[in-house]
């Protein structure tokens, strides 16, 4: 690629965020969804997402100096700053974490309580989900729009004239959000009280160290640093992460530690390293088999290396499951009920549906069948990639180097592609190993991806089976499409010595 459209591209992107950051006032949080808009929005972000595919497609031939390495750090920088005072486009997830936070730094444990706990909250919160129909029917009061239940909770109290805590969606469910994840929130509350400044801000160091780690994991892998850049300007990264304030990125530090120390031969602290992802979200325990596969033909140096892991991952799991796991539970709802943006899922749910009713089961319907076949499959994925990896060659484990994040890669974009939920910002799972695997195809649903925010605005028009039923499909077919070609076969890092 020629230096000249390489900067292009560059401008443009940086071009095509501040103009996302200038509009979004226009999705302050009282407004009408129909009032907003969503349209100019999504185009800019898929326009952004075009110009990252084209950069990361030539960013191998573009020449590596340290003087345009660090200027392209200073630019992923700058466009994360401009969006620090930006109005949040779509998102409230954030409102929630707010919530954990007070809790946590009052001492209070957040498992234990829901948001209806603190105050009255509308009916009006409720979502279309049946679990969550289900609680608050069994809470609704004859004859009001409002549900009384801080009654009995007086160590709630300080919430009660927190006026933002109404905004936090899914009142009657308790938080998911696991233990490390808990220490974030906190952090920012100490910081600021429901302040998204003060979140953004977190958000913002944790991004930078895992643009720190993601360059030494490319050190350590012995490709160039400049790769990194494939994470660090990705739009969905900036807009997702710090206009968005989702918290997904708070997994990338831990994951690429891991990766990190796997390179350096160190599986029993990458394990703990990974056991700590598992203490910000539950999925990544579906990629420790990936860092100690390496041991299965030596049964005690497996145990020995997989048991910080195991301990580390139950001592962070165990506030939530000694809070139990039922109808109220963030796990339990996810688990049994969230269905959003999803495609593969659609067709799983629709095969159950006809196999329950072919064998007439009455203890499972189409959606339970869907859900169980959707975890095998995955399990399948994991278990598949791992035959990428070998056995540990010698003391350094460097045979393992780049096994490990190609496995990771696969099981993670799978895990993604084929759940019941299909979150933009889920695209961080993967996206640092992109810098090092380019797929094609997964570059390229970066693009797609902004056109679920389409959603809210169909709802309000009244057309959510066209959202789900077409728009979804220009979401994810073209990436299904392009995956049946076996790139993962013939996969290769970037910038391997024999290139």
């Amino acid at each position: 690629m020629q230096k000249r459209y390489f900067v292009t591209a560059v401008a443009g992107l940086t071009l095509l965020l501040v103009t996302y950051a200038a509009i979004s006032p226009g999705f302050v949080y009282d407004s009408l969804w129909l009032d907003r808009p969503t349209y100019l929005a999504v185009a800019l972000l898929m326009l952004a997402d075009a110009l990252w595919v084209f950069i990361s497609a030539g960013i191998r031939s573009i020449s590596h100096s340290t003087r345009r390495f660090h200027g392209l750090i200073a630019l992923g920088l700058l466009l994360r700053l401009v969006m620090i005072p930006s109005t949040p486009v779509f998102e409230d997830d954030f409102y929630r974490y707010f919530l954990d936070g007070a809790l946590v730094t009052q001492n209070l444990n957040p498992y234990l309580y829901t948001p209806a706990d603190a105050q009255p909250i509308a009916a009006s919160a409720s979502t279309h989900f049946p679990v969550i129909q289900q609680l608050e029917s069994s809470h609704a009061i004859s004859g009001s729009d409002s549900v009384v239940v801080s009654q009995g909770y007086p160590e709630l109290v300080f919430l009660e004239e927190q006026k933002l805590l109404e905004r936090v969606t899914y009142p009657y469910i308790r938080t998911i959000y696991p233990p490390i994840t808990q220490l974030a929130f906190a952090l920012s509350h100490t910081l600021a009280p429901w302040s998204l400044t003060a979140w953004r801000f977190v958000l913002l160091l944790i991004d930078c160290l895992s643009l720190v780690l993601l360059v030494q994991l490319l050190e350590a892998l012995n490709q160039k640093r400049f790769f990194a850049m494939v994470y660090w300007l990705n739009p969905i990264a900036i807009t997702e992460t710090i206009n968005a304030a989702h918290m997904d990125v708070l997994l990338l530090p831990f994951l690429l530690g891991a990766a990190t120390l796997v390179a350096k031969g160190k599986h029993t602290h990458a394990g703990a390293a990974l056991a700590c992802a598992v203490g910000v979200k539950l999925w990544p325990l579906i990629l420790a088999p990936a860092i100690f596969w390496p041991f299965i033909r030596n049964p005690a140096k497996l145990i020995k290396s997989a048991l910080p892991f195991g301990v580390i991952s139950i001592l962070l799991l165990s506030p939530q499951l000694l809070a139990g796991i039922n109808a109220s539970s963030g796990v339990y709802v996810y688990a049994q009920d969230w269905q959003t943006n999803a495609f593969a899922f659609s067709f799983f749910v629709t095969f159950g549906h006809w196999l329950s009713n072919t064998l007439d089961m009455s203890l499972l319907d189409g959606n339970q069948i869907a859900r169980i076949f959707t975890v095998l499959l995955v399990i399948c994925v994991s278990l598949y990639s791992l035959k990428f990896i070998k056995p540990v060659a010698n003391s350094n484990g460097g045979a393992t180097a780049h096994n490990i994040v190609l496995p990771w890669l696969i099981t993670s974009s799978a895990l993604f592609l084929l759940s019941p939920t299909g979150y933009p910002w889920y695209f961080l799972w993967f996206l640092p190993w992109l810098a090092i695997y380019p797929v094609p195809a997964l570059l390229l649903l970066s693009i797609t991806l902004p056109l679920y925010d389409l959603r809210f605005v169909m709802q309000a028009l009244g057309k959510s089976d066209l959202f789900d039923s077409i728009v979804t499909a220009i979401e994810f077919l073209p990436i299904f499409l392009a995956l049946a070609i076996p790139r993962y076969r013939r996969a290769k890092p970037r910038g391997e010595l024999n290139d």
